[in-house]
């Protein structure tokens, strides 16, 4: 009969902290690359391809990133329920703020459209004929008529005529976009606002002038 072989009290200690520490490392590597998201589905709003719009090219446009009112303004999807009552869902949502989104899409229908002969972004030292401003008026989930909830998207964009001394107001444009939620997975949500974004961004490219004359610059040599 062989003697029984007792382990230290502190080399027991160690090896089960080498357990533990491989144990740990095991699971950081699982939740860096290989298991789902703990704060739930996240998305980016994808509108549909924008159509060709009538009209000639104004001339290039720098768009400006769009601002979006409070509470419009979060990731988490909002939803407005059928008590009256506002509810946002911190499990899921964007991965970006409307601002952000928006802004990107109107930029690329811009383009699409055919009204612009070219799109600038912020941050280009170049400055466009023309400039886009625009607000996030209403971004959310409206579930006040349960039995057929419906995406919720409306724009208040400005358009600025920069080719003159000065730049001046061109006009302002709204565009609203509402479409039915089909399911219940937040993807359905998503897609929804997704196409109302779609809607609410033709809706003001297509109300853009057809044209402008330039506003003649100053004549520097009168007195």
């Amino acid at each position: 009969m062989h003697p029984k072989t007792e382990i230290s009290r502190p080399l027991q200690w160690l090896r089960t902290l080498g357990v533990m520490s491989v144990c740990a490392s095991t699971l950081i590597g699982c939740s860096l690359f290989d298991r789902s998201d703990v704060r739930g589905a996240q998305y980016l709003i994808a509108p549909p391809a924008q159509a060709k719009v009538n009209g000639k090219p104004l001339g290039s446009m720098s768009v400006t990133r769009f601002t979006a009112l409070p509470p419009y303004d979060r990731r988490a999807f909002l939803y407005h329920t059928a008590d009256g009552s506002w509810r946002a869902d911190t499990y899921n949502g964007f991965m970006s703020d409307p601002s952000d989104m928006v802004t990107e899409s109107f930029a690329a229908a811009l383009g699409q459209s055919g009204r612009a002969t070219s799109v600038l972004g912020e941050g280009l030292s170049v400055r466009g004929d023309f400039s886009v401003n625009g607000v996030v008026e209403r971004f959310y989930a409206d579930y006040t008529d349960a039995a057929s909830p419906k995406a919720i998207v409306e724009l208040h964009v400005y358009l600025l005529d920069g080719r003159g001394y000065r730049s001046r107001l061109v006009g302002e444009y709204y565009g609203k976009g509402a479409v039915a939620i089909a399911g219940k997975e937040p993807s359905d949500v998503a897609q929804a606002l997704s196409q109302a974004s779609g809607k609410a961004i033709d809706a003001v490219i297509r109300e853009f002038p057809q044209g402008l004359a330039a506003e003649p610059k100053p004549d520097s040599s009168k007195p």
